[in-house]
């Protein structure tokens, strides 16, 4: 008899147990919501991409609206050669593209872009070109003469101005731009200060010049010269040039961002002086980067694309040798 009740206790409880199971199962299948479905449609390509506005470094455009099956939707607006895209979150169908080169061709195109990254085609593309610049930055100033030695000036004055960027400098000696020109600005900093100091190297020995300095922006437009300084270099007998250094690495090895570090390192060179006092002009496309009393630098380049280094080993006489084997180097900076 006791048997027979607990085999019927133990059969009841387990109906209990299971038909508790299958309410709650019930209950969730019946609380479940169905599962949302993958967004696969793209808005509707933008049209008629237009342009609506130029100036000296900007393009305002405009276009008609996308549609989408949602309401989370952008647009991106680029051209090839630009550093990147612009976002122009829905509604708005309007942008201006600024920090653009004056007097440049620009192919504009715009895609809308929903939430679930589904992409329209491309819309139609425009050109636009920017109003070109055409007037001359202001001319340097005050400048003057700080030390004079048997080959180099050194020169400080105020840089000439521009509107639309920065500017670089060209010194006429004797009228005549020097190519021997070693500035003291570092590399890469923008906007430039507002003084600049800078090496004339390469004078005659013994000889008076009249050395002016001349403002360029970035469109290549030239200012009137400074007024002009006189500079009487020391006397000396040498006039023989050290021998020829060999450049035996130029590397770019920054991170791609402007201004590019530059390795370099080149062989020593002999010279008749006998203070042994040789300097080595390290230049980047013919353009003196860094000034150094020995045989390697890291420096910094400026100018995107490739470029081409060589080094020029000078006396104190300024007896030049002939510039060093070439080595190129690509710069992805950006500048």
């Amino acid at each position: 008899m006791t048997t027979i009740t607990s085999r019927f206790v133990l059969r009841a409880s387990t109906c209990v147990v299971l038909a508790a199971a299958l309410t709650v199962a019930g209950a969730s299948a019946a609380g479940a919501r169905p599962r949302t479905q993958p967004d696969h449609t793209a808005p509707s390509t933008p049209t008629d991409l237009r342009v609506t506005g130029l100036a000296h470094t900007s393009v305002s455009l405009a276009w008609n609206p996308s549609t989408d099956n949602s309401s989370t939707f952008w647009y991106i607006v680029w051209a090839p050669g630009l550093s990147g895209v612009i976002r122009v979150d829905h509604p708005q169908t309007t942008v201006t593209a600024t920090g653009l080169a004056p007097g440049q061709a620009y192919e504009f195109r715009v895609q809308a872009w929903d939430a679930a990254y589904n992409s329209s085609a491309e819309s139609n593309h425009v050109t636009a070109t920017t109003v070109p610049d055409t007037t001359p930055p202001s001319a340097p100033v005050d400048l003057s003469v700080l030390s004079v030695d048997q080959s180099k000036a050194l020169l400080r004055f105020a840089r000439g101005v521009d509107l639309l960027g920065d500017t670089t400098h060209r010194v006429l000696v004797d009228g005549v731009a020097s190519l021997n020109v070693a500035s003291l600005l570092t590399p890469g900093v923008f906007p430039r200060p507002a003084q600049e100091e800078v090496w004339v190297r390469q004078l005659d020995p013994g000889l008076t010049y009249s050395i002016a300095v001349q403002a360029v922006d970035e469109s290549g437009n030239v200012s009137p010269a400074s007024a002009a300084v006189t500079v009487t270099t020391a006397p000396s007998t040498d006039v023989t040039a050290p021998s020829n250094p060999i450049l035996l690495g130029a590397a770019a090895v920054g991170g791609g961002s402007c201004p590019e570090e530059i390795w370099a390192r080149w062989t020593a060179v002999t010279d008749d002086d006998p203070t042994g006092v040789v300097e080595y002009e390290f230049r980047i496309n013919g353009v003196i980067s860094e000034v150094l009393s020995y045989v390697e630098t890291i420096t910094y380049a400026e100018v995107t694309g490739t470029n081409t280094a060589t080094v020029v080993a000078v006396d104190r006489a300024g007896n030049a040798s002939t510039p060093s084997n070439a080595i190129t180097f690509d710069v992805s900076g950006g500048c």
